[in-house]
């Protein structure tokens, strides 16, 4: 499948990109971003089809493929900020949503879909949101190193986590405020 082979990484080949525009309508130099949601359900293809169809309402041009418990999508952006696309995806949200960085042209979309994911990693799967990667770099470096993140955990939170549990409680809210809050004790 075309739309495979994009999110895939090979939309940098010329033959690939040739038939990207002719077949799928997509100039090989435009603004993209990559979408990943969650495939749970009976029909794993009705969100990205309900994404599609709300973004078609939008004039905003997007393709859908199907991965095992998730489905990419490739998001011709036009004129529109990535930071939009969120917003008109985040009136449909029923499952995490992940959302690239803007990519340029057909080559980059594998990487737009491996941030899309990476994106969609970062929540929970009972937290029904769009996730942009650019809004959760700190998550997503996390997520994506596991290993490093439990070295960090121990090392940073180890005293903290071993509090009885109001005491950690208050400690963990404390700190989740601050963060949120662009570590402005302030706010906090």
């Amino acid at each position: 499948c075309l739309v495979g082979a994009l999110l895939g990484g090979r939309g940098g080949d010329p033959v690939i990109a040739e038939a990207a525009t002719t077949t799928l309508g997509l100039p090989a130099a435009g603004r993209y971003a990559a979408v990943c949601v969650s495939a749970a359900g009976p029909d794993p293809d009705a969100c990205g089809r309900r994404l599609g169809q709300v973004l078609t309402a939008y004039r905003v041009h997007s393709l859908w493929r199907s991965r095992m418990d998730r489905e990419l999508g490739i998001v011709l952006l036009g004129d529109l900020t990535v930071q939009r696309l969120a917003s008109l995806l985040a009136g449909q949200v029923e499952q995490p949503i992940g959302a690239s960085a803007e990519v340029a042209g057909l080559g980059q979309l594998g990487v737009a879909a491996a941030q899309a994911e990476l994106a969609a990693a970062t929540l929970t799967p009972s937290e029904p949101a769009v996730a942009l990667l650019d809004d959760r770099l700190p998550e997503a470096l996390l997520v994506s190193a596991a290993p490093l993140a439990d070295r960090l955990r121990d090392k940073y939170l180890g005293r903290i986590l071993e509090l009885p549990d109001e005491e950690r409680d208050v400690l963990l809210g404390t700190l989740d405020v601050w963060l949120r809050t662009g570590r402005s004790a302030a706010l906090t």
